[in-house]
């Protein structure tokens, strides 16, 4: 379950008052709130609550193994095993009773180094390489243009989202990334072409089997999906698919709606990632599984470029290992800016297939960039139902395992305000690393 970082709150300033917990109402927080934190801040608080109402006693169940109590220490300070050692100590994790005989904490701390091997794992040195493409003036240099007025908020079917499709498709030509939409009069190219039909009251639809009378009739919307190919060696036929929007509002009484998170950050981290991998496969690191870029377009129409490129796939879905898909990881929202806690990403549905993905994140996430893995919208029942509400979800309807990444709603969602000046680039950096860590991994068949 994800647990509440106000309700943590709470039950840290009440464990300092020194309130009364009598031993059934703390077993019950306990138990209730010992798993699913995802904030490693939060860990060690909550044990710092269970050491402050006297958690430790016989009385009490310990609700976190010595094995987990470990993990989570092991997870921030991994280069640090003499802090880790304060920490156990200084908390009294292991401890029954006040004082504990020095030989058998002796034999406790000797047994937690003792599991090292198991939770440390090491960097990959070629993988840390490459990731340092992923940088700050890369990002901005693609997000500038992506989200400026030139591009009039790239409203699917206007000129401005041409131009940024047009950008794409070149910037993935320069990288040597491969063309592979079937062209009939050019060969194969970048740009895989759809029809949208406009209804009455700003209702959108797919034309899936387009005839010549359906392209050229009244509220058709011609657009695309910019896609480019990083091909494997042994198991080139199965594919990581790296979705983002490229799309955005437009221009509306005037004013220009450039959606610089929404979702420039995406489109431009695409194009990052675009990037890396081609200095890695240029260096002769070339994936084991092939990987595809893929910007769609219709997203804000209702999800429309994901949705033609899952009825009408240019690789196999059933040769699709999984979509990991990027929309909106640019910013900070309310709730995390009320915490000061700019260290976080949401994650969506990472679990719901498969979860050897989720535990794949989780590992990525603790070796490489140790960001909080927030799980609040992950439920499928979550008012704002996020799960349904990017293009990720397309290919879950088809049984695709995926992961939804964002940094969640903002005061300048779907407003005029949404410019790159708002923009939080060190943490974008951080985040479209993770993006590429976790690619990285699944495409050498690590998943």
């Amino acid at each position: 379950m994800f647990f509440d970082n106000y309700r943590l709150k709470l039950i840290a300033e009440s464990s300092k008052l020194k309130f009364t917990f009598t031993t059934r109402a703390v077993r019950r927080i306990s138990n209730n709130c010992g798993f699913g934190i995802s904030n490693f801040r939060n860990k060690v608080k909550y044990l710092y609550f269970l050491h402050n109402v006297e958690a430790y006693t016989s009385e009490i169940p310990h609700p976190i193994s010595e094995i987990d109590i470990f993990r989570i220490l092991s997870t921030r300070l991994i280069h640090n095993s003499a802090l880790i050692l304060r920490c156990i100590v200084s908390l009294r994790l292991f401890t029954k009773s006040t004082i504990y005989p020095k030989t058998i904490m002796l034999k406790k701390i000797l047994f937690c180094l003792t599991l090292i091997p198991h939770y440390l794992q090491a960097q990959d040195s070629t993988a840390l390489r490459f990731a340092q493409y992923i940088s700050v003036p890369e990002l901005k240099k693609h997000l500038t243009y992506i989200a400026s007025d030139e591009l009039a908020g790239r409203r699917t079917g206007t000129v401005g989202q041409k131009k940024a499709a047009q950008y794409i498709a070149k910037h993935f030509e320069s990288q040597g990334l491969l063309p592979i939409v079937k062209d009939s009069l050019k060969g194969n190219g970048y740009i895989q072409p759809f029809y949208i039909k406009k209804y009455f009251l700003e209702q959108y639809s797919v034309i899936h089997a387009p005839k010549t009378q359906h392209i050229k009739g009244r509220g058709v919307i011609p657009t695309e999906n910019v896609l480019g190919f990083i091909e494997g060696t042994d198991r080139k036929d199965e594919v990581v698919v790296i979705t983002a929007h490229y799309d955005h509002l437009g221009k509306d009484q005037g004013k220009v709606y450039n959606g610089a998170d929404d979702d420039g950050s995406g489109t431009s981290t695409i194009l990052a990632l675009a990037t890396a991998f081609a200095e890695a496969q240029k260096a002769g690191y070339k994936p084991s599984r092939s990987i595809l870029l893929m910007t769609v377009a219709g997203e804000e129409m209702g999800l429309l470029g994901s949705e033609f490129y899952t009825e009408h796939p240019i690789i196999p879905l059933e040769k699709t290992v999984c979509n990991l898909n990027i929309d909106m990881v640019g910013r900070i929202d309310h709730y995390h800016e009320e915490e000061k806690d700019p260290n976080y990403v949401y994650v969506i549905g990472s679990d719901k297939m498969n979860p050897k993905l989720d535990s794949l994140l989780k590992n990525t996430n603790n070796i490489y960039t140790h960001l909080s893995l927030d799980y609040a919208y992950s439920s499928e029942m979550h008012p704002l139902q996020l799960y349904y509400r990017s293009d990720h979800y397309n290919f879950a309807k088809h049984n695709v395992p995926i992961i939804f990444f964002t940094n969640g709603e903002h005061e300048d969602y779907h407003k005029a305000t949404d410019d790159v000046e708002k923009i939080e680039f060190d943490i974008l950096q951080k985040r479209a690393q993770l993006f590429f860590f976790l690619a990285w991994r699944i495409a050498r068949g690590e998943f």
